[in-house]
């Protein structure tokens, strides 16, 4: 009837598995009543699942009417439950809603017995059990031996060959065990009853056959079968499955069962729409959220274009790099037992996020200068030019020079139209004097509340002591003067060097080509249009002060005698010396760049009039690079004379290292940010559609 060949079953626990059963060999007869003993977590319940085709073994073969269980399929194993097993829990599994012939005949339904034939077998199966004058009583009109019988006949209406019993009298009392057990007992007498339980005593009292299991083996077996009691079993199952062996009720009685449920809880079934309708809202609603967010941040991406323009400066940083990094990649073994100090690589991932830029006239020339004047508004180039800027400013002790610092002070983007200051006046309103026209005019930047940080007008030499503003005529008018190499630094005969010279009054009263006086002409304010303006300093100046500066410093007296002592440094007189990575030379280039000799930008900021033009312009630099980055490490196999296939991995990486310094590479903060925000906002719109189609599919089942 049942054999069990070496049957094993492993759980997965942590890393490793636990063995539940541990090669179990049994053999039942057709009827006999079988009490299964063993302490808590010996493998009772496992086993009895296996039997009853809850649960799949690892390892062995169960033999069903002499056919192997290994091929069978999830078809064959709900025949094989609704067909030959009949199961009785310790809990009883009833459902609340049905009488007591509607839970068993449930059984039956399944099986897609015909109506009246469901009744008579369910009212026969609850007769037999004693029930015959409770059939049309709730499950919680009963007492909990009366629903553990109830139980036993819904596992007996099918006329199943096998009882499994898990714990059955666990749940009720000593005097209705009696009962259920006398029940059982006599079920025996025609099929095989197996039952799992704590109580040896009643073991002892009624099953013909005991078998006691201790950590998943068998380790004895009161009265095991004689081959003799096995030969007259029947044969296995037919290959086909014939129409009585159906595994699953029809549409209509399953719709007629879920239309009973709801109608017996209509309250429940309100809400339960209710909270459907939620779930339909609520997707519809994170949907529109998420589509209106990113509405909002595209604007928001418009309106900072002038903000955050693409910038090219000296170091970049490879945001994107970061971005892709993912948490635990290569993360080292935690509490390592070997006896080693590793290093932390952390200067080698630095540089491999922080890109060094040369940007050279040549790079100017040749591919900022080609980029399509029709995709930006401006190009700003910042150098590295020293720029001495001083303010006279009269106090209580006297006449003071204060030099003013260029932290808030920003180049005004110059257009690429004959009206050089269009772009800057489409974004900014000129409240107060008028617009720059020269190299000599600076404009004011207030913000949209017409404020000025009293912090920045300290900064700028403006006195607040006491004051709570200012009117437009007070600070229109105010001059700096800008000095230039001529007048900055002098040069001593005797020690072969130049010195910065102190600011005073004399220095300060000295005119000519090279000081520049500079004055506020007008006030700006960002139009109601900008949120964020292309001036992020409170003074704006214009590039011809700065073309005027580089040119005058470009023949002054100091650039002079550097070209006649090209390996002196002008302020000391003294050789220029190395100092780790840095070399002479590139000392020698950093004193041309802040004299004003060498035209060698520090920053270039690139305005695009959109965020398509912004992507053409970014492809452009992104293709040079490329092109750059291959040519480089073509170069590098070609000067150890191999070719990639034949490069080692540290080659290959010194290739890649190559080509990466051959780039250009551009920062866009803003882009990088926000598509971030997008990736962020997209991720918790999926989770919260997720939840909410979640609930909807748990209102929907509920409902069904």
């Amino acid at each position: 009837m049942l054999k069990l060949v070496n049957i094993t079953k492993d759980y997965p626990f942590g890393g490793g598995k636990v063995r539940a059963l541990k090669g179990i060999s049994l053999e039942f007869r057709k009827s006999e009543f079988v009490a299964i003993l063993g302490p808590s977590g010996c493998g009772k319940t496992t086993l009895l699942n296996i039997i009853g085709g809850l649960d799949r073994y690892t390892s062995g073969d169960l033999i069903i009417r002499g056919k192997s269980t290994k091929e069978f399929g999830d078809h064959d194993w709900d025949s094989y439950r609704n067909h030959t097993i009949g199961f009785v829990f310790q809990t009883y599994n009833l459902i609340p809603h049905q009488t007591v012939l509607g839970n068993v005949e449930l059984a039956l339904t399944l099986s897609g017995i015909s109506r009246a034939e469901r009744k008579a077998r369910a009212i026969a199966a609850l007769e037999n059990v004693g029930l015959g004058d409770q059939i049309n009583k709730k499950p919680n009109q009963l007492s909990g031996g009366q629903m553990q019988r109830v139980a036993i006949a819904r596992a007996l209406v099918n006329n199943p060959d096998i009882i499994l019993a898990d714990e059955p009298t666990g749940a009720i009392d000593s005097e209705t065990s009696i009962q259920i057990m006398e029940i059982l007992k006599e079920i025996a007498k025609d099929r095989l009853v197996i039952m799992v339980t704590h109580n040896p005593e009643l073991a002892n009292r009624y099953a013909t056959r005991i078998i006691n299991l201790l950590d998943g083996t068998v380790i004895s077996d009161s009265l095991p079968p004689k081959p003799e009691e096995l030969e007259d079993f029947p044969a296995g199952p037919k290959k086909r499955r014939s129409k009585s062996e159906k595994t699953a009720m029809s549409f209509i009685t399953a719709f007629a069962l879920s239309l009973k449920n709801l109608l017996t809880k209509k309250m429940r079934t309100i809400i339960t729409a209710f909270a459907g309708s939620i779930g339909i809202i609520g997707i519809a609603l994170v949907a529109s959220v998420a589509n209106g967010f990113q509405n909002y941040v595209d604007k928001m991406q418009s309106d900072t274009l002038s903000g955050f323009p693409l910038e090219i400066k000296k170091t970049a940083i490879d945001y994107q790099s970061i971005l892709d990094m993912r948490p635990g990649r290569d993360r080292p073994k935690e509490y390592p037992d070997e006896d080693v100090v590793y290093i932390n690589k952390v200067k080698h991932l630095q540089d491999l996020l922080v890109l060094t830029n040369n940007i050279t006239e040549e790079y100017v020339e040749k591919v900022i200068k080609k980029i399509d004047p029709a995709l930006y508004n401006s190009i700003v180039y910042e150098y590295g030019l020293d720029m001495y800027i001083y303010k006279e400013m009269e106090t209580e002790s006297g006449t003071t020079y204060k030099k003013i610092s260029l932290s808030n002070w920003s180049q005004i983007p110059k257009a690429k139209t004959p009206d050089e200051y269009a772009f800057f006046e489409s974004q900014y309103d000129i409240i107060g004097g008028r617009p720059p026209a020269g190299k000599n005019d600076l404009v004011l930047v207030v913000n949209k509340y017409n404020q000025i940080s009293d912090s920045v007008l300290e900064a700028l030499g403006i006195d607040v002591e006491g004051r709570d503003s200012f009117t437009f005529s007070e600070l229109i008018g105010t001059k700096y003067k800008l000095f230039l190499n001529n007048v900055l630094y002098s040069f001593n005969e005797s020690t072969n060097r130049f010195s910065l010279r102190s600011m005073n009054g004399t220095l300060f009263a000295t005119e000519g080509e090279d000081v520049v006086e500079l004055e506020i002409v007008g006030i700006v304010r960002a139009n109601e249009t900008t949120e964020i303006g292309s001036l992020s300093g409170a003074i704006g100046y214009t590039v011809d002060l700065v073309d005027y500066a580089l040119e005058r410093n470009s023949h002054s007296d100091i650039i002079l005698w550097m070209e006649e002592n090209a390996t002196l440094s002008p302020l000391t007189g003294q050789p220029y010396t190395a100092s780790g990575a840095i070399t002479p030379e590139m000392r020698r280039e950093s004193d041309l760049i802040k004299f004003g000799a060498l035209k060698k930008p520090e920053s270039i900021k690139i305005y695009p009039v959109d965020f398509a033009a912004k992507e053409e312009i970014k492809n452009y630099l992104d293709e040079y690079n490329e092109r750059e980055k291959e040519e480089a490490i073509r170069k590098y196999y070609e000067n150890l004379g191999i070719t990639e296939a034949e490069a080692t991995p540290e080659q290959r990486k010194e290739a890649e290292r190559a080509g990466r310094s051959a780039g250009i590479y551009y920062d866009d903060t803003i882009s990088v940010l926000f598509g971030s925000l997008k990736t962020l906002i997209d991720a918790i719109s999926i989770v919260l559609i997720v939840f909410t189609s979640i609930s909807l599919v748990v209102s929907s089942i509920m409902i069904g």
